[in-house]
C-alpha cells in the first residue's frame, strides 16, 4: 500500500492482512506495480519523479531510477 504523505509503502501479509513492514521510497508514492515472475515491486514516486524498485524477497529498495 502506498502511503502518499509518509514517503513509504506498507508491506501487507496476504494471509493475515497485517502490516508487516514499511519500506522507505521517494516523495509521494502514488502507484505500485508487481512483477511476480521476478519478485520485484515498482513504486512510482510522483513528488521526486523517481521509480523505486523493491526486492519482494527482502522488502528492501534495490534501485532508485530517476525519471
Amino acid at each position: 500500500m502506498a502511503n502518499l504523505n509518509l514517503k513509504n509503502v506498507s508491506v501487507i501479509d496476504g494471509a493475515t492482512n497485517k502490516d508487516i513492514k514499511t519500506v522507505g521510497v521517494g516523495i509521494f508514492p502514488d502507484a505500485i506495480a508487481v512483477d511476480s515472475a521476478n519478485g520485484l515491486i515498482y513504486v512510482a514516486n510522483a513528488g521526486s519523479n523517481t521509480l523505486s524498485v523493491i526486492d519482494g524477497a527482502t522488502n528492501t529498495v534495490i534501485k532508485t531510477i530517476n525519471l
